[in-house]
C-alpha cells in the first residue's frame, strides 16, 4: 500500500489536482484541520505544563535518595517525620551528606493594598550551608537570608505578584507581611533576593528561607521535616543502598531514588487529581474532534467526485487505487493544516507562558507527538470516508 502510494505521486497527482480544483473548499478544509492541530497542541501543552509545574522543584533537588513519610501523597501535601531518621542514615558508609527540607504555605499581604491577600505562596526552609536546591539565584543569595525573617522571592511568580519583583529591583528590598493559615497572626518579612522556580496550578509563588526563619514563621520544631535528601558517595550502587535503607528505617518512612520520586509525584497528579483526569479527557476529546472534522471534509469530497471516481474505475483503476487517492488527499490536507496550526500554537504558547508563569513552551516531543496524532487522525478519517467508494459503479456512467 505504501509503495503504491509513493508510485501514485510519481504519476498523475490526482489527489493534488482535486484539492487545487476547488480552492475555496480546500482552504476551508485546511483551516478546519489547523483548528484541530491547535486544539491538540493546546491540550498537550496544558497537560505537560500541568505536570511539569509539579516536578520542576523535585528535579532541582540535588541528591540520589529521598525520604518521605509513607502517608504523604506527594511533596506539596506532606506528613512530617522525625529528622532523626534522616541523620541516622549517615552511619552508612555510602552516604556522603543529608539535607532536611521544610515546606509550608502562607498568605501574602499586598503591600500596595493591605486589604488584598495572595494565596498559594509556598515557603521552603533549607539549611544555608546546603546546595540541595539547584535553581537559578538560590546558591548566590543564601548569605542574604541568614538574618531572621529574611526571604528569597520567586521572580517567576504569577503576573499579579510581579510588583514584588519590580519593587525589589528598584529598592533592593521589599518589606511585607505574611500569615500562616490558622495562626491569625501577621509576621513581617523582608525580601532580600530573587530566585527562579515558577508557578503551577496550586502554587502562585515560592519563598526560600533559612531553617530558623521557617521555625519562627510556622512555630514548628525543626526535628519535624517534610522531606529528607540523601547525597551518596560517587560510585555507590543506588538500588542496593535504597534496599539497605528501607530495611533499616521504620515502616512509616518511604525511600525513593530521584527518578522514582519524580515519577511518584507525576503519577499522583496525572491519575490522582481531578485536573489530571480532566486534561486527559480533554485530549481524547480533541482527537475525536479532529477525526470528525477531517472525516466530514473527506466524505464530502468523495461524495462530490463519485462520477469522476467511477470514470477512473471504468478506465482500469482498481478500488485500491481509488483508496490511495483518498489517502493522498488526507495526508496532503494534514500537512497543509499542520503548518499553520504549529505556527499559531507557538504564538499561543508564548502568550500563555507570559500570562501564567507556567512552563508552557514548545518541545520537540510535543511537535512530533502532534504530527503523529494528526497523521493518525488522517488515516482513521480516510479509512471511514473511503467506505463511500464502495458505491462507485462505472455502469451508471454509461447507462
Amino acid at each position: 500500500m505504501l509503495k503504491q502510494l509513493i508510485l501514485s505521486f510519481q504519476k498523475i497527482p490526482i489527489a493534488f489536482l482535486q484539492l487545487q480544483h476547488q480552492k475555496s473548499q480546500t482552504l476551508a478544509a485546511i483551516l478546519g484541520i489547523a483548528f484541530s492541530v491547535v486544539l491538540l497542541f493546546m491540550q498537550i501543552g496544558f497537560y505537560s505544563a500541568f505536570l511539569d509545574g509539579f516536578i520542576e522543584l523535585p528535579q532541582s533537588f540535588q541528591g540520589e535518595i529521598f525520604l518521605l513519610n509513607t502517608w504523604s501523597r506527594e511533596f506539596l501535601t506532606t506528613f512530617t517525620f522525625s529528622s532523626r531518621h534522616l541523620y541516622q542514615t549517615l552511619k552508612f558508609p555510602e552516604v556522603e551528606s543529608v539535607t532536611p527540607i521544610y515546606r509550608g504555605m502562607v498568605f501574602w499581604r499586598n503591600s500596595q493594598d493591605k486589604t488584598v491577600f495572595h494565596r498559594g505562596i509556598m515557603v521552603l526552609g533549607i539549611p544555608l550551608d546546603s546546595d540541595a536546591i539547584a535553581l537559578p539565584g538560590v546558591k548566590e543569595n543564601l548569605d542574604k537570608i541568614k538574618a531572621e525573617k529574611m526571604v528569597l522571592f520567586d521572580r517567576k511568580a504569577r503576573p499579579n505578584l510581579a510588583y514584588i519583583t519590580q519593587e525589589f529591583q528598584k529598592n533592593g528590598v521589599v518589606v511585607s507581611e505574611i500569615n500562616v493559615p490558622g495562626s491569625g497572626l501577621f509576621q513581617k518579612i523582608q525580601v532580600k533576593g530573587l530566585f527562579e522556580l515558577g508557578a503551577n496550578t496550586t502554587i502562585d509563588a515560592s519563598l526560600i528561607v533559612s531553617e530558623s526563619t521557617f521555625s519562627q514563621l510556622f512555630h514548628r520544631n525543626l526535628n519535624d521535616i517534610d522531606l529528607g535528601i540523601i547525597k551518596l558517595k560517587e560510585g555507590t550502587d543506588i538500588n542496593k543502598t535504597i534496599a539497605k535503607l528501607q530495611k533499616y528505617l521504620p515502616l512509616d518512612i518511604k525511600v525513593y531514588s530521584k527518578p522514582d520520586f519524580i515519577a511518584y509525584v507525576k503519577e499522583f497528579y496525572e491519575h490522582g487529581t481531578a485536573m489530571g483526569i480532566i486534561f486527559r479527557f480533554a485530549l481524547i476529546g480533541s482527537i475525536v474532534v479532529g477525526i470528525v472534522i477531517l472525516y466530514q471534509i473527506l466524505y464530502q469530497k468523495v461524495s462530490k467526485h463519485l462520477p469522476e471516481y467511477a470514470t477512473l474505475k471504468a478506465i482500469g483503476y482498481s478500488h485500491q487505487s481509488l483508496v490511495i487517492i483518498v489517502l493522498e488527499e488526507a495526508f496532503l490536507l494534514a500537512f497543509l493544516g499542520y503548518i499553520p496550526g504549529l505556527i499559531l500554537s507557538v504564538l499561543v504558547y508564548d502568550f500563555l507562558a507570559k500570562s501564567t508563569s507556567m512552563s508552557i513552551f514548545m518541545q520537540f516531543n510535543t511537535v512530533l507527538s502532534v504530527l503523529l496524532l494528526t497523521c493518525g487522525i488522517c488515516l482513521i478519517s480516510a479509512s471511514l470516508a473511503v467506505q463511500k467508494l464502495k458505491e462507485v459503479d462505472p455502469v451508471e456512467i454509461f447507462s
